[in-house]
C-alpha cells in the first residue's frame, strides 16, 4: 500500500476488510450509483474506504502512463509556456493547477469577456498576452510560493479543431537536472530539416528511450519510445507533434527528425535510455544557420553581373551615339566645302536658258555684258537641208 493510500487507511477506524457477502452488496449499489440518477443507500465507511483507494489507483495508473510536455524549475519569477501551434482560432483558454484529483482553475481568458483570475492569485499571475489574435497564452508568475509546485494544464479551446492540451510540471530548482557541453553537434539551416541520432552502448535491454530539449529553467519532452508488451509505442510533446518525427530501432538506437526548423530549436537535446538497471544519457548541441552568407554571395554575384552587364550597354550605346555625331559632322564639313569651292570658267551657266541677251532686268540683276558677250552653244534637233528647202 503506498504512502497515500495508508492516508486514507487511518481515517477509518475499521480495517479494510470485507465480508464474502458484504463485498458483493457494495459493489451491486457502487455499480448502481455510478450509473443511475437515482439515490442510493448510503454505504458504510469500509465501502467509502473501497471506493477511494480504487480510485486513487486508477488515479495513479493514468498519472504513471501520462506525459509531462514541459518541466520548469520553481524561481521567485516564472513564466509557464502555453503557445498554440495550430491554425484555427482561439476562443477560450484556461489554466488549471491538478491537486490531487481536483483541477482548479487559476485563469482563465475569453475573447469575448476578457481574462478571470481568482481573488487568491489575482496579484501573482496573469497571460503575457491578452489580445485576440495572439496564440501565445503563457502564464506569468511575478512572485512565486512553494505552494505553487505541482502540475498545471494548459487547455485552448479552438474552433473548428477543438481542445489543445499542455502539460507542464513545476519542481523544485535543485531537482532539476543539469547539463554539461554536448560531445556532439549537428549544423542545419532555417527552414530546412534537422536529424541527429543516439546509441545506446549499455548492452541491456531498454525500456524506454526520451527525446528532450534542454533549457537553463526548463526540459522540454520532444518525444519518447516506450516497450509495452513488446510492442514499441511512440509519444510526442504537444510542441514537437507535428514538427518531429521518431525512429526507435529495437530500442538500442533512435534518429530523431525536426522539419523546418526555427531559430528557437536550436539548443541541447537529450537522448536518454532507460533500462532496468543503468540509464545512458547522450547531448546532442544543434546549430542552426540562417544561410544568410551563402544568400549574400549570391546576390552580389548577380548583382555584380547585372551591374557590369548595364555598364557594358551604357559603353556601348555611348560609342554608338558617338559615332553617329562623327559621321554627321563629316557630311556637314564636306557640303560646306563642296558650296565654297569657286567654278571652273568653261562651266559658267549662261544668262538664261535660251540664249537671249539679257534685258535691262537682268542688268539690274547684276549680270555683267561680258557675261552675254560670250559664246553660245545650244542643243537643237538635226534637220535636213531638203526639208528646209521644201519649206
Amino acid at each position: 500500500m503506498s504512502d497515500r493510500a495508508r492516508e486514507f487507511a487511518h481515517l477509518f477506524e475499521e480495517k479494510p476488510a470485507f465480508p464474502k457477502r458484504r463485498k458483493q452488496a457494495s459493489k451491486k449499489v457502487w455499480h448502481i450509483c455510478a450509473f443511475s440518477t437515482k439515490s442510493c443507500s448510503t454505504p458504510s465507511k469500509m465501502d467509502s474506504l473501497a471506493i477511494l483507494l480504487t480510485v486513487f489507483h486508477l488515479y495513479n495508473t493514468a498519472a504513471e502512463g501520462a506525459i509531462v510536455d514541459e518541466t520548469v524549475k520553481l524561481t521567485a519569477k516564472m513564466t509557464l509556456n502555453c503557445t498554440y501551434q495550430g491554425t484555427s482560432v482561439v476562443t477560450h483558454v484556461i489554466w488549471a493547477k491538478n491537486s490531487g484529483l481536483v483541477k482548479e482553475s487559476i485563469a482563465v481568458f475569453n475573447t469575448r469577456h476578457g481574462v478571470h483570475v481568482p481573488e487568491i492569485y489575482k496579484d501573482r499571475i496573469g497571460f503575457a498576452k491578452t489580445d485576440k489574435d495572439s496564440k501565445d497564452k503563457s502564464l506569468l508568475f511575478s512572485d512565486t510560493l512553494f505552494s505553487d509546485l505541482g502540475t498545471y494544464t494548459c487547455s485552448v479551446h479552438t474552433f473548428p479543431e477543438g481542445i489543445w492540451e499542455k502539460t507542464i510540471q513545476v519542481i523544485q530548482a535543485d531537482h532539476l537536472e543539469g547539463f554539461t557541453p554536448s560531445s556532439f553537434t549537428y549544423a542545419a539551416t532555417l527552414g530546412q530539416n534537422a536529424s541527429f541520432s543516439c546509441a545506446c552502448t549499455l548492452g541491456d535491454s531498454v525500456k524506454q528511450i526520451t527525446w528532450e530539449k534542454l533549457r537553463e529553467e526548463a526540459q522540454t519532452t520532444v518525444a519518447l519510445c516506450s516497450l509495452s508488451k513488446g510492442l514499441v509505442l511512440k509519444h510526442y510533446g504537444v510542441d514537437h507533434r507535428h514538427r518531429s518525427l521518431v525512429v526507435c530501432n529495437g530500442l538500442q538506437n533512435s534518429t530523431l527528425t525536426i522539419w523546418n526548423v526555427v531559430a528557437s530549436d536550436e539548443g541541447i537535446y537529450r537522448c536518454h535510455f532507460a533500462t532496468n538497471k543503468v540509464n545512458q544519457t547522450i547531448l546532442i548541441s544543434l546549430n542552426i544557420s540562417s544561410g544568410s552568407s551563402h544568400s549574400s554571395n549570391i546576390i552580389f554575384v548577380f548583382g555584380s553581373a547585372a551591374a557590369l552587364t548595364v555598364l557594358m550597354i551604357i559603353i556601348l550605346i555611348s560609342i554608338i551615339v558617338t559615332c553617329l555625331k562623327k559621321k554627321k559632322k563629316a557630311r556637314e564639313t564636306k557640303r560646306r566645302m563642296a558650296k565654297s569651292k569657286p567654278r571652273p570658267p568653261n562651266q559658267t551657266r549662261p544668262a538664261n536658258s535660251y540664249g537671249r541677251r539679257p534685258t535691262s532686268e537682268d542688268q539690274t540683276h547684276g549680270i555683267s555684258d561680258a557675261m552675254c558677250e560670250e559664246e553660245l552653244y545650244v542643243n537643237c534637233r538635226a534637220f535636213s537641208p531638203r526639208a528646209n528647202w521644201q519649206r
